[in-house]
């Protein structure tokens, strides 16, 4: 029988790890103010939804992917790049996420996190500095980039992901969960930038505010984790 296990808020001041074992198996999980329950040995649909609120929260709460999102969208208003260059991002880190919770592919956080705050300087100076991508190698270098930010998901799950007796329901539900949490931010952007686009100049304005907040986030993540 699946094993439920639940925290008040105020029990939550820092994270736990809870290993529970049975005969068949054991299972890890991480109990934080954010993830304030679990439900251990649950069946695939389970693993579906508990993995797919994972995967927003990572989005909503991770700010090193939301910060890049957000750099990268900002370069460019259009529908049509919003497009291409999320599918690219959500295809890399599907495909990194997936081999990592096989443990096909393991590279320690240490190593994956100052890539990441590099991929959201790289990403903030290529629109700075107006530099001439086209759109097809643009999609290729944020699929790149979507490689490490798919190992920094799964370096950040990598205890949940041990000895999983659904791992396929877990990636599916993770990444679904990564892309409703995409797909929020990006509906969410349209629609201020829609509005703005009454006014070109604050519209103008509050692009570049955003790509340079990312530059002045990615270089200060990157100092700090190097």
């Amino acid at each position: 029988l699946p094993v439920r296990i639940a925290f008040k808020d105020r029990l939550l001041a820092q994270e736990y790890l809870f290993q529970v074992k049975r005969v068949d198996g054991q299972e890890l999980a991480k109990i934080s103010s954010s993830h304030p329950s679990h439900i251990f040995f649950n069946n695939g649909w389970g693993k579906v939804q508990s993995f797919f609120l994972d995967g927003w929260h990572h989005i909503v709460r991770g700010y090193d992917h939301l910060v890049f999102i957000v750099t990268l969208l900002a370069a460019s208003i259009a529908w049509r790049r919003w497009f291409w260059l999320l599918t690219a991002f959500t295809l890399a880190h599907g495909m990194t996420y997936g081999l990592a919770s096989f443990g096909w592919v393991q590279v320690k956080p240490e190593l994956i996190e100052p890539v990441i705050a590099l991929t959201i300087l790289l990403t903030a100076i290529s629109s700075l500095f107006k530099l001439r991508i086209s759109g097809l190698a643009e999609v290729v270098f944020v699929f790149c980039f979507g490689l490490f930010h798919g190992l920094g998901f799964a370096s950040a799950l990598a205890t949940q992901l041990q000895e999983q007796k659904f791992p396929i329901s877990s990636i599916v539900g993770f990444n679904l969960g990564i892309e409703v949490g995409q797909l929020a931010v990006c509906l969410m952007l349209g629609i201020i930038f829609e509005i703005l686009k009454r006014s070109p100049q604050w519209l103008e304005k509050v692009r570049i505010w955003m790509i340079w907040s990312g530059f002045l986030a990615g270089g200060f993540w990157l100092f700090e984790r190097i």
